[in-house]
């Protein structure tokens, strides 16, 4: 505000100088009385605006070590308050469903998941010779659709599939030849 005031001020000021200084003497004459009171107008009003400018500043520093010192007793406060720690989901667990161990052909037994994704985790091994071992995993539904193959590897190995879908029971037809394998079926819990 009073920003505007000492803005002003000098505009008058200004005005009042010029129009003193115009060299036209007739326009000088006319207006010199006007010129003068106006260029004091305009000091007065720069002399209150520059007053009340330093005043103003000097009460925003007061407000900023006020609003400082508040701050910092709020933070004091806040972290001498005990705040509670935040309660945090347990996290869920790869748990095994079911799992079989063997060579050859072979059908499992029905097994049922609960979630939408679930996981086959296995591993091959002892083929006689390099590159004689084969494991395939595929994945039924119990009226015989098949949902997904699993592994389809050559030689001995380990990995993890992923399944997604409805949960619901379902069935492993692994097929191996020349290997040995361990297969477990796991989903969060």
């Amino acid at each position: 505000m009073w920003d505007l005031v000492a803005f002003v001020g000098l505009a008058v000021l200004f005005v009042g100088v010029v129009t003193i200084i115009r060299p036209i003497r007739v326009l000088y004459m006319k207006t010199r009385g006007s010129g003068a009171f106006a260029m004091l107008i305009g000091l007065v009003l720069l002399s209150v605006g520059a007053v009340q400018s330093q005043a103003g500043k000097q009460s925003e520093q007061t407000g900023a070590n006020e609003s400082l010192a508040s701050a910092t007793t709020v933070a004091l406060a806040v972290t001498q308050t005990s705040v509670p720690a935040p309660v945090v989901a347990p996290q869920r667990q790869w748990t095994e469903v079911a799992s079989w161990r063997g060579s050859g052909i072979k059908d499992t037994e029905t097994f049922t998941t609960s979630n939408r994704e679930w996981r086959i985790r296995w591993h091959s091994e002892n083929e006689p010779f390099p590159k004689a071992g084969i494991l395939q995993i595929f994945v039924y539904r119990p009226d015989g659709e098949m949902v997904n193959l699993a592994a389809n590897k050559q030689g001995p190995g380990d990995d993890v599939s992923y399944i997604r879908a409805a949960p619901g029971p379902f069935y492993l037809k692994i097929n191996s030849g020349n290997i040995d394998w361990d297969i477990t079926v796991e989903e969060q819990r």
